[in-house]
């Protein structure tokens, strides 16, 4: 029609746009790995993908590593100045042990899909090395090398030089139990290695974080709702675990030994009947070569926990399967702990013989104190606190004891916040016959080593069960523990 305006032009439809997000807030934490969403993937090999998750490194790990690495560079460039064949045979040896390390590390995060186990075994890879490094510097500046581990040291390189030949002739005085056998074994580590004092050092306290790491496995295969990343902590952070077994000698064997037997126990109480007789019967023999008595703390140990496996749903092959293994352990070592100590039969008159000439060889040199004896059930408490905590800082005669009665009173602390895992140690022994492998163990090293009469002794040989009463103290599930998340900052 004429006169009629046309229609305005029809504007676009506008379309609605969401704000663009912010970009996440930077990490609060030194971090090794890229930020970022994680897509699902194997982190090494075959195996199940790693369930996707941010890589955060916790910050002591993080500070382990640059400590460590600063230590290693300083240490190698005195090493290149001065020439000291001794240091740079051990810094050669560093590398080889951070790759196998690092494999056994991507390894675990595979099978449990925990990408934070890299981070934990590293760092306590990092601090294991950097306790072994303060042992030995103790070792030859402050005891001039007046310790077992010189001794060890000159054994080994003379059978070394032997075995590189092929000669297996030992043609060592006596048994080849105790001092003897870690003359063997170090022989055996400087045919492949560097012969030198400090590789010797770190050599023996790497296998005695294997022996940490069997100890922690043991306890996730047993309890995997408990809290493994605070005992983990516990085992590659506290200072005596990165002190004591660092240097050549028996304590690094024995925690490589009794952790690959909590790892054995663990497994055939609950699953892997097979692989837990295997680790058994391989950490029995390496216990019974240098220390058969404390084989004793295994097997009581395992009767308990095989008392605890007859319950409901247990099933009956098990059952017969632990009993044979326990009876197998008795007898072999009973044998060699009634050979090594040179008694005619085990019982309690021996044993209380070889309790009081116990006592009364550790009554000298300077730590003495008058020993809390296990007679009754009424001296256990008393013995527990010995055994565990003292020598208390009034007690402490020396830098070495003092050291040592910090982390007494460290302990003590950790105990107390651990209390809501304590109390539920009666009710979780039926569902955990692991825990009673423990308590039985912690229960005879008690009565056994509250004999000893010397602080400096005492603090050494406690690092054998003290792993097992770590167990105790990271029973609640991590959210319900007050030190759950000592890994995690945030």
């Amino acid at each position: 029609m004429t006169g009629m305006r046309p229609p305005p032009p029809r504007r676009p439809a506008r379309r609605f746009q969401l704000p663009e997000p912010p970009p996440p807030p930077a990490s609060r934490r030194p971090s090794m790995m890229p930020q970022g969403r994680l897509e699902p993937r194997r982190l090494s090999g075959i195996g199940p993908a790693a369930v996707p998750q941010e890589l955060a490194t916790p910050l002591w790990a993080a500070a382990a590593f640059f400590v460590a690495g600063i230590l290693f560079v300083v240490t190698l460039l005195y090493a290149l100045q001065t020439g000291n064949r001794n240091v740079l045979g051990g810094l050669l040896i560093v590398p080889p042990l951070a790759v196998i390390t690092a494999f056994i590390a991507r390894r675990l995060a595979d099978v449990d899909r925990d990408n934070m186990v890299v981070s934990l075994v590293m760092g306590g890879f990092a601090l294991k090395m950097i306790g072994a490094a303060v042992r030995y510097g103790v070792a030859y500046d402050a005891y001039g090398g007046a310790i077992d581990a010189t001794g060890y040291h000159t054994s080994g390189r003379e059978l070394a030089a032997q075995f590189r030949h092929f000669d297996f002739a030992t043609d060592l005085p006596g048994r080849l139990v105790g001092t003897n056998f870690v003359r063997v074994v170090t022989g055996v580590f400087y045919t492949i290695t560097p012969a030198t004092r400090l590789t010797g050092f770190l050599i023996f306290s790497w296998i005695a974080f294997l022996g940490a790491i069997f100890y922690w496995r043991a306890f996730k295969v047993a309890m995997p709702g408990a809290n493994t990343h605070k005992y983990a902590l516990l085992l590659f952070v506290m200072p005596s675990m990165l002190y004591w077994p660092s240097a050549i000698g028996k304590d690094a064997w024995m925690m490589l030994t009794l952790g690959l037997c909590a790892l054995g126990v663990s497994r055939l109480l609950t699953r892997g009947i097979a692989s837990g007789i295997l680790f058994v019967a391989l950490g029995v023999y390496g216990v019974s070569m240098v220390r058969p008595h404390v084989g004793i703390l295994v097997m009581n140990g395992l009767v308990f926990g095989a008392l605890l496996n007859t319950g409901k749903g247990r099933s009956p092959m098990r059952i017969f399967l632990v009993v044979g293994v326990v009876l197998v352990v008795a007898v072999s070592v009973m044998s060699r702990t009634q050979e090594f100590f040179g008694v005619e039969s085990i019982n309690r008159e021996s044993f209380e013989e070889v309790l009081d000439d116990t006592a009364s060889r550790t009554s000298q040199g300077g730590s003495e104190y008058d020993p809390v004896r296990v007679r009754t059930p009424i001296d256990l408490p008393l013995a527990f606190g010995t055994v565990f905590y003292r020598p208390f800082v009034f007690e402490a005669s020396n830098a070495q004891l003092v050291a040592s009665a910090v982390e007494g009173m460290l302990l003590a602390l950790l105990t107390a916040l651990s209390w809501p895992s304590l109390k539920r140690v009666p009710r979780e022994l039926r569902k955990s016959p692991y825990l009673g492998y423990c308590v039985g163990a912690i229960l005879t090293f008690i009565v056994a080593f509250s004999a000893f009469s010397n602080f400096g002794i005492l603090a050494r040989q406690r690092m054998q069960i003290v792993p097992l009463f770590y167990a105790l103290l990271c029973i609640t599930a991590p959210r319900a523990d007050a030190l759950a998340e000592l890994h995690d900052d945030r």
